[in-house]
């Protein structure tokens, strides 16, 4: 149930070659800031994956019984992808690869649900496949080039085996067509004249020579559309390139199940003229170049700023270091004045005591003191004893 469609010109295995279309190319025109929108032709190479559903798989036989559905496919996913590349950018297929297979994909998908009707009754000289019909508020697309030859045979009983496009259904003496296929759900064949005359109902028709019967009705095929949107209807002029094409005298209409889905959609090679890939190519180097310039100028404007900011920043830390060695400095000096007066205290308070207690005046106090210090270094001795005025003030 896994098909695959590859468009590729140099694939060793493939459905067709790469699809040429054409998209936009929007560039800024040099007179002033509006921008002009340029055509430009691409050729891109598709690989599709679809599945189709087991649970429809009787039905898609009998629908095509020479299982010849892949064509179908083939054209329904040629048609979108020329579509998608109709409305969109250039920059768009080549930077934002993921983005634009997923749209196509998607327009596939929405594609495979729509609904085939065939025309009949109007004047078929410039269809071209693709190209939209218009009736009102309903529209469609032309599915395949148009001849007003090819007719729908309804009533017929081909019980035998017949090729499409090969085997020859003929009609009295003069006039003879190709079997085209079998529409398993009407019943119609489709068949492709191929004399002067034409097919008439009520009258006896062979295939290779073999009998199958005569045509109930025959309806001629103008054009083969998808309805895209609303419903066609009989005796209302349909307009293509803003001209009527005359109104239908027959519609058929085929409503299509949903037999497969597309499942994942890739695109490979994409190639532009060589003049427009040299174009693309100097345009995206200038591109380059401005953003090039955009980063070295800010990169220039952030290492000014951030010199400037850095100076700022050193600056601040001299002063806060300075600001802390002046309070540290304060508050060493505040400490040790504090410790220095505690000691000189406990100095004073212990000489008070030792006079009390031993009933000494002050001048044998100050002879002891005296000989302390002469006693603890020899450097008092060589300095003097400093100090005894303010010990004395102090008693």
């Amino acid at each position: 149930t896994w098909q695959k469609l590859s468009f590729c010109t140099y694939c060793p295995t493939r459905d067709g070659p790469d699809i040429d279309g054409y998209t936009e190319d929007s560039t800024q025109s040099s007179a002033g800031d509006s921008g002009s929108r340029n055509v430009v032709q691409v050729s891109i190479e598709i690989h599709a994956f679809y599945r189709l559903r087991e649970s429809l798989l009787v039905e898609l036989i009998r629908k095509f019984p020479q299982r010849n559905w892949k064509s179908r496919y083939t054209f329904v996913i040629k048609n979108q992808v020329l579509e998608v590349l109709s409305t969109s950018k250039l920059d768009d297929l080549l930077q934002f690869r993921e983005a634009f297979q997923q749209r196509m994909a998607e327009k596939i998908n929405d594609a495979f649900t729509t609904t085939e009707v065939q025309i009949a009754g109007l004047n078929p000289a410039n269809y071209v496949q693709g190209q939209q019909l218009i009736q009102g508020d309903s529209f469609g697309t032309i599915m395949k080039p148009v001849t007003n030859k090819e007719l729908r045979l309804r009533g017929l009983s081909p019980g035998i085996v017949f090729a499409p496009g090969q085997s020859e259904i003929v009609q009295g003496s003069s006039v003879r067509g190709r079997v085209d296929g079998l529409d398993a759900e009407s019943g119609d064949l489709l068949v492709m004249v191929l004399s002067d005359a034409t097919f008439e109902p009520s009258v006896a028709c062979q295939i290779d020579g073999e009998d199958v019967g005569s045509p109930s009705n025959v309806y001629s095929i103008d054009v083969s559309i998808t309805q895209d949107r609303g419903a066609f209807v009989r005796g209302v002029d349909i307009i293509m390139n803003g001209a009527s094409v005359g109104s239908p005298s027959d519609i058929e209409i085929q409503d299509y199940r949903v037999y497969g889905q597309l499942v994942a959609l890739y695109y490979g090679a994409v190639q532009l003229d060589e003049r427009i890939e040299d174009l693309f190519l100097e345009r995206w180097l200038t591109k380059q170049k401005q953003i090039k310039a955009g980063v070295t100028g800010a990169t220039d404007l952030y290492k000014a700023d951030t010199d400037k900011m850095r100076a700022v920043i050193e600056r601040e830390e001299k002063e806060l270091a300075s600001k802390f060695e002046v309070i540290n400095k304060e508050t060493l000096a505040n400490g040790t004045a504090f410790g220095d007066r505690l000691i000189l205290e406990a100095q004073v308070n212990g000489y008070v005591a030792m006079r009390r207690n031993l009933d000494m005046d002050n001048e044998n106090l100050l002879k002891l003191i005296y000989y302390r210090k002469l006693w603890e270094s020899a450097n008092s001795v060589v300095a003097g004893f400093e100090g005894s005025s303010q010990l004395l003030s102090t008693l």
